[in-house]
C-alpha cells in the first residue's frame, strides 16, 4: 500500500485558534488538490485523484477539511457530505447526499443491475466535472456504506480525463473495509494520504495563549502537551476547563491540570471505546488490567481469538490510547480512564482471573500479588500463598514497603497468626517503627513457642528504641524474664539461651529512658556475662557493658566486654550489638575501635535499604568521629543520617543525627547553622531519654558558647547535669557538662563556683580513669589555678590527652598552655604549643580554635610552619587528597570509594576547599591551582 506521508504540524498562524499548528497541512493539501484538478498527464491518469487525510480522533481532520474547503483550489466546485453511522443500513446513502439525489429504492443486487446504477450515478457527476474542476469532500469516509465506497472507486477509475478529485478523512489507520473497497486505487494514491500528527511544543504554546489570552510558562506548556498528547481537541477542552476554573497558565496550575485531565479522559476514553468493535474494547480493558501486551494472555483473559489481538492493539496505538511502542498506555491517566469505565465488581473479577492466569503462566509472585491486592482476593487459599511468596521476594529485593502491602491483608484475615504478624513487623521496622512495634507486641501475645517468644522479646525492645517507646514495653519484657525463673538459677542449654536473649531485651529497652534506668540497673546487677557464643549472648554482653559504662565503672572491663560482643560477620543480625558496643568503646576512649564495625553496618544497611539501622549506625559513627576530633567527617555522616531520616519522613529518626550534627557544627565554626539544626528538634520528644536529652542540652550549650551567650550556655550545662543525675549516668565522658561548666566559670573569674564541679569530676574520673577523662579533669583543674601551678597542670593535661584519641581536647589544652606560657614570659615555649594547637585545630576542622591559636601565635612573635608557596597550603591534608583526586577527573563517588569515606564526606571537604581557595566550584579548581603541586 505504500508509505503514509507524515506532514510536520508546526506552522504559522491561521485565523482560527482551532487551526493552530495546522496551517502547513492546509496549504500542502491545497497544493496537492490543485495538481489533481489540473491538466491530466496521460502517463499517470490515476495520480492523486484520492487524497486521504488520516488522524486520531480529535486531531483536527474535520477542521483541516473545513479550512481547505473555505478556499478550494482552482475555484473548484465542491460537493460535500459526511459518512454517517446509519449509512451501513442505507445503500448509497453517502452518494445520494453528495449528489443531492434520493437513494435507489431497495437493495440493488450485485451484477448487471449494480453496474447500471453505478454508471447512472457516474453520469450525474461527469458533466459537472466537464464544465470545470470538481471536488468531492467526504468527512468520516469510514462510516460510509459499502455501495457508496464502490461508487467512489468506480467514479475515479472512469474519470481520469476529468478535473475531478476526492478529499476524504478517516481515522488512523484507515479501516480495512475502506482499503478493500478502494484497493485497486491504493497503489497509485497511497502516497497521497496525509496524516495529522500531534501538535508540537510551539503549537501547544500558541494554542494555550489563544485560549487563555496569556502566554504560558514552560512548565504549564509542557504539562499540557504531556497530558493531552498534543491532541488539539483534548487540549482545547483541557484549556477551556482551565479558563473556567480561573487558573493562570503557569506552574501554579500544573497540579490542578492532572485532576482536570483525569476528568476529561474519564469522559472521552469510555465514549470512544464504546464506539469501537468489541475486541478493541476488550483488549483495551484487559491490557489495562494485565499491563502486558502478551497476545496469549490477553486472548485468554478476554476470551477472544488470539489472532485478533494484534489488530486491536494496533487500533489502540494508532488512536493514541497506547504509546508508539504499542505495549503501554500513552499516559497513566489513560489507563485509569479505561479501568474507570469498568464496573467495580466486573473489574475485581477480571483482576482475580488475571492473577490466576499470571500465576499459572509462572510469572513472578509479586506480579501476581499486585493483581490479587487490587482484586481484594487475599481470602483465597492460593492467593494467600502467593502473597506470602511475594513478600519474601520483596524483602529479598529490599522492597520493604511492598512486602508490607502483601502481608497486611493476610494479617487482617488471620490476626492471631503470630508468624504473619512477626513477618509484617519485620518489614515495617526499618521505616515505620511505631507500627512495627504494635505488630511485634501482638505477635508476642499470640506466640506460644518459648524460643520464638524470646526472639520476639528482642525485636520488641529494639523496635521500641527506634520508636522511642521503650518504657511502654518494659513491663511486658520483665514479665517474660520473670517467667524464665530467678536470675542465677541453674538452667539447661536452651533455657539459658532464652534467658540471655530476654535479659538483653530488658537492658536494651530499660536503659533508654531516665524513668526506667534505676530498676533496670537493679536487674543488671543480678545478670552474669555469658560466653558470647551466640548473637543473643553477644547482645547481652554489649548491653551489660552499656550499663556499666553509664555507671562509669571499670572502663577496662567494660571495653573488654564490648570488644567481646562485636561480631566478626553477619552484621544483619548484629546491628544493634554493634551500636551498643560503639557507645562503650567511644566512652572508653577507643572510638577508633568502633569505626570498623560501624562501617560494616553502614555499608550493609545502605545495600539493603535498612533505613532505621542505617541512620542509627551513621549517627553512632559520626559521634565516634567527633570523639576522635574529626569534625569534618562527623558533620558529613550526621548530615547523611539526617537526610535519610527526613527523606523517609521518620521524625524520631532525625533526633540523634541532628544532635551530633549540631555539636560538630558548633565546634567547627558554623554556630548559626548549628542553632538551626538543633531548633528542628522538639525538646519534648527527647525529654526523659537517658542519653539523648543530656546530649541535646550539651550540643545547645556548645552552640551558645560559640555565639557568646555564656549565661544561657551555663544554664543548659546545669540542666544537662541534672538530666544525667536523673538517669543515674555518672560517666565523666558521657556529656562532660561538669568540665565545660568549670571552664566557663573559671574564664569569668568565678573560680569558687567552678571548684565543686572540679571536685565532682575528680570523683567520676577516679572510677573511669582513661586518658581522655584524666586529661579533661586536668584541663578543668588547670583553669581554676594560676601562675606556675596552672602552667604545670596544663602541661599534665596536654600530656594525658596526647595519649588519648581526643584531638579536640588536646588542642584546647595546648592552646591554654601556650597562653599561660606567654603570660609567664616563656615566649619560645608558648610558640611551640600554640603552633601545635593551630595544627591540631586545622586537622580537626575546628575553625574558631584554629583562628584563635593563629592569632595568639602571631602575638607571640611566631608564624605557622613555612609553606611551599602554593595556594594549596591553606588546605588540610584530607582536603588536599580530595582536591588532588578531583583534579584527576574523579567523581565524588569514585573519590569516596578510593578514600573509604562517604560521598557526603567528599562533598564537605570540597566545599571547604572551595571556600578557602575563593572559588565557587569544581570547574574552577584547575585554574585556581594551575602550576601548583597539590
Amino acid at each position: 500500500m505504500g508509505q503514509v506521508e507524515e506532514v510536520a504540524v508546526d506552522g504559522g498562524r491561521f485565523p482560527s485558534d482551532l487551526m493552530v499548528g495546522r496551517a502547513r497541512e492546509v496549504e500542502h493539501i491545497r497544493a496537492r488538490l490543485a495538481a489533481a484538478l489540473g491538466p491530466t498527464d496521460p502517463a499517470d491518469p490515476l495520480r492523486e485523484r484520492l487524497l486521504l487525510l488520516n488522524g486520531r480522533p480529535g486531531s483536527g481532520k474535520t477542521t483541516v477539511l473545513n479550512a481547505v474547503l473555505a478556499q478550494p483550489p482552482g475555484e473548484a466546485a465542491v460537493l460535500r457530505a459526511a459518512g454517517l453511522a446509519a449509512d451501513r443500513a442505507l445503500p448509497y446513502g453517502l452518494a445520494s447526499r453528495l449528489l443531492g439525489e434520493p437513494p435507489p429504492a431497495g437493495r440493488v443486487p450485485a451484477g448487471p443491475a449494480e453496474q447500471e446504477l453505478l454508471h447512472s450515478l457516474h453520469l450525474l457527476v461527469s458533466p459537472r466535472a466537464a464544465r470545470g474542476p470538481l471536488l468531492l469532500a467526504v468527512d468520516d469516509l469510514h462510516l460510509a456504506d459499502g455501495q457508496s465506497l464502490r461508487w467512489l472507486g468506480y467514479l475515479l477509475r472512469r474519470s481520469a480525463e476529468l478535473p475531478l478529485a476526492v478529499l476524504a478523512t478517516a481515522p488512523a489507520p484507515t479501516p480495512d473495509h475502506v482499503l478493500e473497497a478502494l484497493a485497486d486505487l491504493l497503489p497509485a494514491v497511497a502516497d497521497g494520504r496525509l496524516r495529522l500528527l500531534p501538535l508540537g511544543a510551539p503549537a501547544v504554546a500558541e494554542l494555550i495563549e489563544a485560549r487563555c489570552r496569556r502566554a504560558p510558562d514552560l512548565a504549564f506548556a509542557t504539562a499540557c502537551r504531556r497530558l493531552s498528547g498534543g491532541n488539539p481537541a483534548l487540549l482545547t477542552r483541557l484549556l477551556d476547563a482551565v479558563v473556567r476554573a480561573g487558573l493562570p497558565p503557569d506552574r501554579r496550575a500544573v497540579a490542578r491540570l492532572e485532576s482536570i485531565a483525569a476528568g476529561l479522559l474519564r469522559e472521552v476514553i469510555p465514549t470512544w471505546l464504546d464506539a469501537q468493535p468489541p475486541v478493541v474494547r476488550d483488549v483495551a480493558r484487559h491490557l489495562a488490567v494485565l499491563g502486558s501486551p502478551s497476545a496469549h494472555l490477553l486472548a485468554a483473559l478476554g476470551r477472544v481469538p488470539a489472532r485478533e489481538v494484534p489488530g486491536a492493539l494496533g487500533a489502540l496505538r494508532d488512536n493514541g490510547v497506547l504509546a508508539a511502542d504499542g505495549e503501554s498506555f500513552a499516559h497513566p491517566l489513560v489507563r485509569e480512564a479505561v479501568l474507570g469505565a469498568v464496573p467495580p465488581a466486573e473489574l475485581a473479577a477480571t483482576r482475580l482471573r488475571a492473577a490466576r492466569l499470571l500465576n499459572d503462566a509462572g510469572r513472578r509472585p509479586r506480579v501476581v500479588a499486585d493483581q490479587i491486592l487490587l482484586a481484594g482476593g487475599a481470602g483465597h487459599a492460593w492467593a494467600a500463598r502467593v502473597l506470602v511468596e511475594a513478600a519474601r521476594e520483596a524483602v529479598a529485593g529490599d522492597a520493604f514497603e511492598a512486602a508490607a502491602r502483601y502481608l497486611e491483608p493476610l494479617v487482617e484475615r488471620a490476626p492471631e497468626d503470630a508468624g504473619l504478624r512477626r513477618q509484617l513487623a519485620g518489614v515495617l521496622a526499618q521505616r515505620r517503627p511505631a507500627e512495627a512495634l504494635a505488630e511485634y507486641r501482638e505477635a508476642l501475645r499470640h506466640e506460644g513457642h518459648p524460643r520464638r517468644r524470646a526472639a520476639l522479646a528482642v525485636e520488641v525492645a529494639a523496635t521500641a528504641v527506634a520508636a522511642r517507646r521503650s518504657a511502654s514495653v518494659l513491663a511486658d519484657l520483665e514479665r517474660e524474664l520473670d517467667a524464665l525463673g530467678r536470675a542465677g538459677e541453674p538452667l539447661s542449654g536452651p533455657e539459658r539461651e532464652r534467658r540471655a536473649c530476654v535479659e538483653g531485651a530488658v537492658l536494651l529497652a530499660g536503659l533508654q529512658e531516665s524513668a526506667t534506668c534505676a530498676r533496670t540497673r537493679e536487674r543488671a546487677a543480678a545478670m552474669h556475662p555469658p560466653a558470647g557464643e551466640t548473637p543473643d549472648e553477644r547482645l547481652l554482653l554489649a548491653m551489660l557493658a552499656v550499663e556499666g559504662t553509664m555507671r562509669g565503672d571499670a572502663p577496662g572491663r567494660m571495653a573488654a566486654l564490648a570488644r567481646q560482643a562485636l561480631p566478626l560477620d553477619d552484621v544483619d543480625v548484629h546491628g544493634r550489638t554493634v551500636l551498643a558496643a560503639s557507645f562503650v568503646l567511644t566512652a572508653a576512649d577507643e572510638p577508633g575501635a568502633a569505626l570498623g564495625p560501624l562501617g560494616r553496618v553502614v555499608a550493609h544497611c545502605a545495600r539493603r535499604g535498612l533505613v532505621a539501622t542505617h541512620c542509627q549506625a551513621l549517627s553512632a559513627r559520626a559521634a565516634a568521629r567527633h570523639a576522635a576530633g574529626d569534625l569534618v567527617e562527623a558533620v558529613a555522616e550526621a548530615e547523611l543520617a539526617l537526610e535519610i531520616a527526613r527523606q523517609e519522613s521518620w521524625r524520631d529518626g532525625e533526633v540523634r543525627p541532628a544532635i551530633v550534627l549540631g555539636a560538630a557544627l558548633a565546634l567547627g565554626g558554623a554556630a548559626e547553622r548549628a542553632e538551626r539544626v538543633l531548633a528542628s528538634i522538639d525538646a519534648r520528644a527527647v525529654a526523659g531519654l537517658a542519653r539523648e536529652y543530656p546530649a541535646y542540652l550539651m550540643a545547645r550549650a556548645l552552640t551558645k558558647v560559640q555565639t557568646g551567650d555564656l549565661v544561657e550556655a551555663l544554664r543548659l550545662l546545669r540542666r544537662c547535669g541534672a538530666g544525667l543525675a536523673e538517669s543515674g549516668l555518672t560517666n565523666p565522658l558521657v556529656e562532660p557538662w561538669w568540665a565545660e561548666a568549670a571552664l566557663l566559670l573559671a574564664a569569668q573569674g568565678r573560680v569558687r563556683e567552678a571548684m565543686p564541679l572540679v571536685e565532682w569530676g575528680e570523683q567520676l574520673v577516679e572510677r573511669w580513669d582513661v586518658p581522655r577523662a584524666r586529661g579533661l579533669l586536668l584541663t578543668a583543674q588547670a583553669a581554676t589555678r594560676s601562675g606556675q601551678a596552672a602552667v604545670e597542670t596544663w602541661e599534665r593535661a596536654a600530656e594525658a590527652l596526647e595519649k588519648s584519641s581526643d584531638d579536640l581536647g588536646r588542642l584546647r589544652a595546648e592552646y591554654h598552655l601556650g597562653r599561660a606560657l606567654l603570660q609567664a614570659g616563656h615566649t619560645r615555649q608558648a610558640r611551640h604549643r600554640l603552633r601545635t594547637a593551630a595544627d591540631l585545630a586545622t586537622r580537626c576542622g575546628a575553625r574558631p580554635a584554629a583562628e584563635a591559636a593563629r592569632t595568639l601565635l602571631l602575638r607571640a612573635g611566631g608564624r605557622m610552619r613555612p609553606g611551599s608557596g602554593s595556594k594549596a597550603d591553606v588546605l588540610t591534608d584530607r582536603e588536599r587528597r580530595v582536591v588532588s583526586l578531583a583534579l584527576d577527573g574523579r567523581t565524588n563517588r569514585e573519590i569516596a570509594q578510593r578514600l573509604t569515606v562517604t560521598p557526603r564526606t567528599v562533598e564537605v571537604h570540597l566545599t571547604n576547599a572551595y571556600r578557602k581557595l575563593g572559588i565557587s566550584g569544581r570547574a574552577e579548581l584547575a585554574e585556581a591551582l594551575a602550576h601548583e603541586i597539590v
